[in-house]
């Protein structure tokens, strides 16, 4: 049966009912949706290649986590590579991982499509990172494919210990259940062992600033009073992503199981 993914070919494009003229700022043309795209592969570790019969455009679909990501030309050699690897963290390292816990996707959906770890390591041949981020998915790296990160797999990793600058489990999962309070503002306060607050939006792993480490930070007051009263005035924190090391690997449900609850 067709699926209704996004596909702007001209001759793909059907208006919804609407023309050209109805679209308005309140209906955009973000409307406009394609209806016969066509199954091209069913993947083994999840997921469906489909492709639009007019123009040749490829899309990857993974139903279960609502998951729709471009497939170009250059993947394709790439995802037969990943489907016939096994990418899965030796038992020492999923005992670890039990320990770390996997931060929580945000209550709103995002990021429910890979399974997280925060932590340190080491790699095959030596190399210490203090900070990994361990990703485990049910389709291919596209995005990194396509934004040209580097990364690495889950067997080139030696060792993974806890890491000093991942948050303590408790602020990890509320930053995952925060409301926002404005337009992509979910904030979550933490508080140094001085006593100084900052200010975290959305999900959040890792912290270093003004020589604090994660592990050192507890949650702070975090009503909605104290949230709107107080989060123009505390510093907010960004860790920047360029610092943190990349590591994908397969998605199971045992490491699903293995994400932290209250």
């Amino acid at each position: 049966m067709p699926y209704t993914v996004s596909c702007t070919c001209p001759r793909a494009i059907k208006f919804d009912g609407l023309s050209k003229a109805d679209m308005t700022i309140e209906r955009p043309p973000h409307l406009i949706i394609a209806k016969d795209l066509v199954p091209f592969r069913r993947l083994k570790k999840g997921g469906e290649l489909l492709k639009c019969p007019h123009c040749g455009r490829m899309f990857l679909i993974e139903e279960s986590q609502g998951t729709r990501q471009d497939v170009l030309s250059d993947d394709l050699k790439r995802i037969e590579q990943w489907e016939n690897g096994s990418y899965h963290p030796t038992p020492e390292q999923r005992r670890v991982l039990a320990e770390i816990g996997a931060t929580p996707p945000h209550v709103y959906g995002s990021g429910r499509e890979v399974i997280c770890f925060p932590c340190e390591g080491r790699l095959k041949g030596d190399s210490q990172i203090r900070k990994l981020f361990l990703s485990f998915g049910k389709i291919p790296p596209l995005e990194l494919w396509h934004e040209k990160k580097a990364y690495h797999l889950i067997t080139d990793i030696e060792e993974i210990r806890p890491s000093d600058f991942v948050l303590p489990r408790e602020i990890r999962y509320a930053t995952s259940q925060t409301d926002e309070i404005s337009n992509g503002f979910a904030p979550t306060i933490i508080v140094a062992p001085n006593g100084r607050e900052y200010l975290l939006n959305g999900v959040n792993d890792f912290f270093w600033r003004d020589g604090f480490k994660g592990s050192e930070m507890r949650l702070g007051d975090n009503g909605k009073r104290t949230l709107h009263e107080k989060s123009h005035g505390i510093p907010y924190t960004k860790n920047s992503l360029m610092l943190i090391d990349i590591v994908v690997g397969d998605w199971s449900d045992d490491l699903e199981r293995l994400r932290i609850k209250a």
